[in-house]
């Protein structure tokens, strides 16, 4: 039970450090051009929502709920370094896009 709540735990941790660094991250990149990155980025959001909706359910059913926390927590771990990696990578991957402010601006 308390491998379950821990995983749990980071999870939510990992997501909320997720969704702060990219929302920061594209509103300091694209500047006057946020609103419609934000926009795109919440609807992707809203779409993965409604389809772990779908999916919860079943999964719980079919693996337990001990492995579909586990689950959770693993790929919430692969995923905890995504912001380290915008800091890092962050001036490569505004180069890609037209629209984002570029370090000398």
């Amino acid at each position: 039970m308390w491998c379950s709540l821990g995983a749990c735990f980071i999870f939510g941790v990992v997501l909320i450090a997720m969704y702060v660094s990219s929302y920061e991250y594209i509103i300091n990149s694209y500047g006057e051009h946020a609103a419609i990155a934000l926009t795109n980025i919440t609807m992707v959001r809203f779409l993965i929502s409604g389809d772990m909706v779908m999916v919860a359910h079943p999964m719980y059913e079919g693996i337990g709920v001990h492995w579909t926390i586990t689950l959770l927590g693993y790929i919430a771990a692969i995923l905890a370094p995504a912001p380290l990696l915008f800091w890092k990578y962050g001036s490569k991957l505004r180069e890609n896009s037209p629209y984002a402010k570029r370090d000398d601006d």
